[in-house]
């Protein structure tokens, strides 16, 4: 056992330190797990929903329309949806970060940038929804676009704002391990 100038035993520091990580590693993995299952469930229901059931309902015998009105119905409900896309992504950039946590890789570069992608997928999502979904809806539609089919959701531009406070956050951790990482560097020189 060692003591250290301010008293502490840094066994003890190192073993608290141990089982946290281990702990923190556990609990990703778990979280990881479930990440994988609520973004296949969710896929599985937006082409459901977007796709298969229009296209479905119209190839059925008693179809509640032909099948260019479903296909507008698609291609309708894919020009409002869009949003999702970037989400997805970013559900399995935050699944790609657990699994990172889980490796006990906490202050790996490639665990940040998982992070800072997952911030970009949520301020894309915001983007999409405020500017791309309406001009999609509307060459959708046949409708001439003007700037009034935008909507200002305040949900949308709150993504945009949540994702870039995400991203840099994600900076600041890229930072925080890169110097960690040359204090590491450095403290071994000294060893």
């Amino acid at each position: 056992m060692t003591m250290t100038e301010t008293g502490v035993d840094s066994d003890r520091g190192a073993s608290v330190l141990e089982r946290s990580a281990a702990s923190v590693a556990s609990l990703a993995q778990r979280y990881a797990q479930s990440t994988s299952i609520i973004l296949l469930l969710v896929t599985a229901y937006y082409v459901w929903e977007e796709i298969g059931e229009p296209v479905i309902s119209s190839l059925s015998s008693n179809g509640y329309y032909p099948l260019d009105t479903a296909l507008g119905h698609v291609g309708n409900n894919l020009a409002t949806s869009i949003a999702v896309v970037p989400l997805l992504w970013g559900a399995w950039e935050l699944r790609c970060f657990l699994h990172r946590l889980a490796a006990n890789e906490l202050w790996a570069a490639k665990t940040s940038r998982h992070l800072m992608r997952v911030g970009l997928a949520i301020a894309l999502a915001g983007i999409t929804a405020l500017f791309l979904s309406p001009v999609l809806v509307a060459l959708v539609q046949a409708e001439p676009f003007s700037m009034r089919n935008i909507g200002y959701d305040p949900i949308y531009l709150a993504l945009i704002v949540v994702g870039a406070l995400l991203y840099l956050v994600a900076r600041v951790f890229t930072f925080a391990s890169q110097a960690a990482q040359a204090l590491d560097a450095e403290n071994s020189q000294f060893i």
